[in-house]
């Protein structure tokens, strides 16, 4: 039984399930899709699987072999891969004036600019200076035509497929050499390899480096544009934190859109049966935006951010395998805007505001002006 699923790259699935969610409520099938669900409770359930009911599953460790294991490997390379980004976040602080001028300003298309920002800013807590120099330019590449929004269906699948190769390649020769040094990683691709040696093949280990790449440059990088393209378009009420701001992102518009798991045994979710092999998918973005648990559920509004997070607030998953980066996620993009609105005005001019739906729910392609605050008197005029 494969444990694999990727969300259809369908543009159309967003509507279809919104549609849907109108006319059955929180659970529902699609034709060809298995089961959707759109309450808390439930995805809670589904995605911690403490009855066992689905294939052992991680949206981030799934490889192509399936799940990178045991579980204590999972642990360390979060756990330490965490440790680095905090520490290195913490040295690069003083980077992010000079990436928002090269990267966005005076004006810039996103999310590509975004994406290439998050690229350069964790490019030495990914690669240290020691790494072959062919892998850097092989990851670049994999930013451009892998990362980016679009940027799969904008080449053939033989284009995709010698790509990887070459990355997947290059990858497991560098894991080979890391493996052999003595002392503490240094980056994350040292991270993975001594936390996987000697049990598990290179080139698994090259895939789940490959997902921290997609997660520091794409996911973060999404989440970046869309609270730019937030707000862009609409200004906070009085002094709302930038935190409320990024949350009120990730509650519209949820990067990691839907979990997908396989059912492992015969069980019943509500009044839906579902049957072994069959796919059942956590809608984070109809959670999200579910009236019964958010009012104006589709309305921009930072200032419901005053208290505690309300339980139908799944960004980053839920249970055992959800995602152990999310403070620092969140902590850059907010200091991320803080430089961005202490220096400039925003504005921001969209053609077709309807996002990009694939594996991660992306923003739709916007140009983002920035404007000098003008200063006399050490006060805005």
């Amino acid at each position: 039984m494969s444990n694999a699923w990727v969300p259809p790259l369908d543009d159309r699935l967003l509507e279809l399930l919104e549609t849907r969610f109108a006319e059955d409520g929180d659970l529902f099938t699609v034709a060809s899709g298995g089961l959707y669900v759109a309450d808390p409770w439930h995805a809670k359930q589904i995605l911690a699987n403490a009855e066992g009911h689905y294939v052992e599953h991680s949206d981030f460790f799934h490889t192509s072999a399936g799940v990178l294991g045991p579980r204590e490997i999972q642990q360390r390379i979060g756990r330490e891969a965490r440790e680095l980004l905090a520490g290195f976040i913490q040295s690069s602080a003083g980077r992010l004036d000079g990436l928002v001028e090269s990267h966005l300003w005076p004006s810039s298309r996103l999310p590509d600019a975004a994406n290439h920002l998050l690229a350069d800013y964790f490019r030495p807590a990914l690669l240290a200076t020691h790494t072959s120099s062919r892998l850097p330019a092989a990851l670049t590449d994999v930013v451009k035509h892998a990362v980016l929004a679009g940027a799969r269906e904008r080449r053939r699948r033989w284009q995709r497929a010698l790509l990887r190769r070459r990355a997947h390649g290059l990858l497991a020769a560098e894991i080979v050499a890391r493996r052999r040094e003595s002392g503490p990683a240094a980056d994350l691709l040292g991270v993975v390899a001594l936390a996987t040696a000697p049990t598990h093949p290179p080139e698994q280990a090259g895939e789940v480096f490959l997902s921290l790449l997609f997660a520091t440059t794409g996911s973060v990088g999404f989440l970046l544009a869309w609270s730019l393209f937030l707000l862009g378009q609409h200004e906070p009420p009085g002094q709302i934190p930038l935190s409320a701001t990024v949350r009120e992102a990730l509650r519209l518009w949820p990067v990691a859109w839907l979990f997908g798991r396989v059912a492992a045994r015969r069980h019943r979710i509500g009044p839906a049966v579902v049957e072994p092999g069959e796919t059942v998918s956590v809608c984070t973005y109809l959670v999200h935006r579910h009236p019964a648990h958010w009012p104006e559920p589709n309305t921009f509004q930072p200032q419901r951010w005053g208290g505690a997070n309300p339980a139908a607030f799944l960004p980053f998953g839920w249970g055992p395998h959800a995602c152990t980066g999310a403070a620092l996620s969140l902590g850059l993009v907010e200091e991320l805007l803080r430089v961005i609105t202490d220096r400039y005005h925003l504005s921001v001019a969209v053609d077709d505001p309807r996002p990009h739906t694939g594996p991660a729910l992306a923003p739709p392609e916007f140009v983002l002006s920035l404007s000098t605050r003008a200063q006399r008197g050490g006060e805005e005029r």
